[in-house]
């Protein structure tokens, strides 16, 4: 009898260990994830700033006049827009 309640507090004891030892591993899988999307997220911002970059020095002063007249002029072309076609 006492060796039979012994073993019950045994397995009992390594049921919680178990447990505890799947939360652990299920928290630090999030936190993988997490700094992997964190990481994924710093990337495409570095390539998005160094696209930016890259446009900036890329295009002639002309074509920045243009795009910029075309941005700044969209909204009054817009309601007109159907019309062009």
């Amino acid at each position: 009898m006492v060796f039979l309640q012994r073993f019950q507090k045994t397995y009992e004891a390594e049921e919680v260990e178990s447990e505890l030892e799947k939360k652990q591993l299920a928290m630090l899988h999030q936190q993988r994830v997490q700094a992997e999307l964190n990481d994924k997220k710093r990337r495409t911002l570095d390539n998005y700033m160094q696209t930016i970059d890259d446009y900036d020095t890329d295009v002639s002063p002309a074509e920045k006049r243009v795009f910029s007249l075309f941005t700044r002029n969209a909204s009054i072309l817009l309601p007109f827009s159907d019309k062009l076609c």
